[in-house]
């Protein structure tokens, strides 16, 4: 009888710690039930189909990169997937930005504004969304005024191509290399038709624009050490480099590493964790 009672005394724990692993921190559940009220922001969005939705946006804090935890941006984000998994059409998530705000220190983005509309576009895409249906912006926003969001739906547009955003000036900060995914601990390259087509595009562009400064980000899962994470990063970045320069670019390339800080997608599915394995392109 005693070893019954020593292991459901043993299991119990165990049950109860896996329950709050699985509901607390994978579905973050937890959080809704002790958020602080949030100043907010009422905003009508027109959909697709016509008619208009009434959303309530959380505000930033003054300096605050990260999407506000509260139970309006849960609800937000919530209601976003629905209507993104209910229409074809791209989301354009606008985030506000001071000039008296801090530079973005962590990460690698233009302005406060952009990393604030990423840390959202992040969320929506742990949810399932695919990274190519939000379209990231930033604006200033004037003193005193409300640091929210801008949200609106626009018609999906022809493929991402390097030619025709040089041509117009209008520059991602930071998009993955597409069709570039790496296996574990790995830095071998693989390149197929889509890498090998984009990687000439932005060699020929990047060859003739010499006013424009390429950085390579690699990017890493959380499956090894932080440190090693930061140093496989860099080494992925490196080897993209010189995959460029076989194809003839000739000009100087920066390489960072942000190891796993700035996942994609969740590390708790092997999914998740490829599409995390990546570099990324930032032209200034």
């Amino acid at each position: 009888m005693k070893p019954i009672i020593v292991s459901f005394l043993l299991f119990v724990p165990f049950v109860l710690g896996a329950r709050y692993y699985f509901v607390c921190q994978t579905l973050q559940w937890c959080a809704r039930e002790s958020l602080a009220a949030p100043a907010i922001s009422e905003v009508a969005v027109e959909l697709p189909d016509g008619t208009a939705r009434t959303l309530h946006l959380p505000t930033y804090a003054s300096g605050a990169a990260d999407f506000p935890r509260t139970a309006v941006s849960l609800q937000l984000i919530d209601t976003l997937t629905a209507l993104l998994q209910r229409y074809d059409e791209r989301l354009v998530v606008d985030a506000p930005f001071q000039a008296s705000e801090p530079r973005v220190e962590q990460g690698h983005y233009r302005n406060l504004g952009l990393a604030r509309a990423a840390n959202l576009a992040q969320a929506l895409q742990r949810r399932g969304i695919p990274g190519e249906r939000i379209e990231l912006l930033s604006h200033p926003a004037a003193a005193g005024e409300d640091l929210a969001l801008r949200l609106g739906f626009e018609e999906a547009g022809p493929a991402f191509t390097l030619d025709a955003a040089l041509a117009t000036g209008v520059l991602p900060d930071s998009i993955a290399l597409h069709g570039l995914r790496f296996e574990t601990n790995s830095t071998a390259l693989s390149p197929n038709e889509a890498l090998n087509e984009y990687a000439l595009q932005l060699v020929d562009a990047l060859q003739l624009d010499t006013t424009r400064q390429l950085t390579l980000i690699g990017h890493t899962d959380s499956r090894a050490d932080k440190v090693f994470n930061d140093s496989l990063g860099r080494w992925r970045a490196e080897a993209v480099a010189r995959y460029l320069q076989q194809l003839g670019y000739t000009r100087p390339i920066t390489t960072e590493s942000q190891g796993e800080r700035q996942p994609l997608a969740t590390n708790a599915t092997a999914d998740g964790r490829y599409l995390n394995r990546r570099v990324e392109v930032r032209i200034d």
